[in-house]
Parts: C-alpha cells; sequence; structure tokens
C-alpha cells in the first residue's frame, strides 16, 4: 500500500499486512484458507478505494467473514515482538508491515467513537493477542 503524501509525514511510505495465527482456519463449505482469503480481499481495497491501512486504522466489511458472525471487521496493528526491520528485508521496498486482527462490529464502534487506543488498552487489559483469531470472544459488549 502506498501511504498518500498528505499523511506521509505520519505512516511510512510503503505498508504491508500480515496475519499471525495460532493454526489454520479452513472454511467448512469451501475448504479454503480462511486467513489467506482475507488477506487477499483486504490487499486490494487499498487499490480499489484509494485508502491505506496503517496502525491502529480499522476496516468493516460488508459481512462476516468467518464463523463468528459478530467478526466483521479488521484491526490493524504493529505486530508484538517482531524486529520490524527484518520482517520488511521479506518484501522488497516495505518500510512497516502491520498486522490484521479480526474484531467484532461492537469492537468497531467503540473503536470509532472513542479512538483506537482505547481498545487497543481494552485488548490489553483483557489479554488478548495480536492474532488472526475469528473465534475470539469480544471484548466489548453489543448494545
Amino acid at each position: 500500500m502506498r501511504v498518500p503524501a498528505e499523511v506521509a509525514r505520519l505512516y511510512p511510505a510503503k505498508i504491508e499486512l500480515i496475519a499471525y495465527c495460532r493454526e489454520a482456519y479452513i472454511g467448512a463449505q469451501d475448504g479454503q484458507d480462511m486467513v489467506s482469503a482475507c488477506l487477499q480481499a483486504l490487499a486490494v481495497v487499498p487499490f480499489e478505494m484509494d485508502i491505506f491501512f496503517g496502525p491502529m486504522h480499522t476496516a468493516a466489511m460488508e459481512e462476516s467473514f468467518g464463523p463468528n458472525p459478530e467478526m466483521t471487521a479488521f484491526f490493524f496493528a504493529v505486530p508484538d515482538g517482531v524486529e520490524m526491520r527484518r520482517l520488511c528485508s521479506c518484501t522488497p521496498a516495505a518500510e512497516l508491515v502491520v498486522s490484521v486482527m479480526p474484531i467484532t462490529s461492537s469492537e468497531r464502534a467503540y473503536a470509532v467513537e472513542r479512538g483506537p487506543e482505547p481498545l487497543l488498552d481494552l485488548f490489553v487489559k483483557q489479554r488478548v493477542p495480536n492474532f488472526f483469531d475469528p473465534f475470539r470472544k469480544s471484548v466489548v459488549q453489543s448494545g
């Protein structure tokens, strides 16, 4: 993803997406790797909509993308415990890599209303790892 010139002083010029998982998540109906499918779908969005995904951004999907119908959005964060320069060396020209974390619609609403930092604080308080986990329980109650 390329970062627009108007925010270039806030973000590196080229950002890549990554997902960390405890296990493979295979779609029950199509047998496809769910994580790869989400990354592929997210990868085209910035080019189609002329946007980018940076640290602390969220993105809402039109429908659930996995077994938990509450998971309808994503949170983008800097991966924990990773040497960024080494990670970026795996992708030519990458200056930053952000991890993709599924979040519930109530978590995204919370981030939109209060900002991403309070949501991140909830994740830390509840010990929610920065993983791609479509089965995770929400840290924000809906309603």
